[in-house]
């Protein structure tokens, strides 16, 4: 079939349709009734219509339990930090005393002095001291003789003032070294006080990191 016959034949049909329908050629291209709406109205009324899920709370809020997780903390935190305080008071009037003690030592120490007085030196064996020797003079004593056979020492009431008076002396600083001795034993008691006050500060701040300083890093 040759093209104009193909052409003659197509003009037939579309003129019998627009014979049919009535009209004019132009009305086969008359827009349609139905209002057009873009795709993407439909895909929203369409998603609209989707049944929504319900949103659950949590068991418990996580906003709330942070809060609750501070006020823990602030608690323990402050309990803490007043038992720190305390211990630490305690441990500062130990060293106060401790103090106190050194300073009486070195009192004590500025009155020691020499064993034997000059006076004593002169009269008595250098191996006696005025303690014995003044037992001995009054023991043993005689107004004519020498109470040594190899030294001179007679029995008078000056001698025997001197060697009181080195006796006296004696049991003076005998009184101060055993007072110093004292003092010295109450500060090594007292260093082990501190030591153990320490301990217990350091096992107090070690315990609270071990129960709340995860909780801390948590929070």
């Amino acid at each position: 079939m040759k093209l104009n016959e193909v052409l003659l034949i197509a003009g037939s049909l579309l003129a019998a349709l627009v014979l049919s329908k009535g009209g004019s050629v132009s009305s086969i291209f008359k827009k349609s009734s139905v209002p057009f709406m873009p795709l993407e109205n439909k895909t929203i009324s369409f998603i609209e219509n989707f049944p929504q899920l319900e949103t659950f709370k949590q068991f418990f809020p996580v906003k709330e339990t942070n809060v609750q997780l501070k006020n823990i903390m602030n608690i323990e935190k402050k309990e803490n930090m007043q038992r720190n305080t305390y211990l630490q008071n305690e441990m500062d009037k130990v060293q106060q005393y401790i103090g106190s003690q050194k300073s009486e030592i070195g009192n004590y120490q500025n009155q020691l002095g020499k064993s034997r007085l000059d006076q004593f030196d002169k009269i008595a064996p250098s191996n006696w001291g005025g303690i014995d020797l003044l037992k001995k003079f009054d023991r043993d004593s005689d107004p004519y003789r020498s109470l040594f056979p190899d030294f001179r020492l007679l029995y008078t009431q000056q001698n025997r003032n001197i060697i009181l008076q080195q006796a006296n002396y004696e049991n003076q600083q005998n009184n101060i070294q055993s007072n110093i001795g004292i003092l010295e034993t109450n500060i090594g008691k007292a260093n082990e006080y501190a030591k153990r006050q320490q301990s217990d500060i350091d096992n107090l701040n070690e315990e609270y990191q071990t129960r709340f300083g995860s909780l801390s890093r948590y929070g």
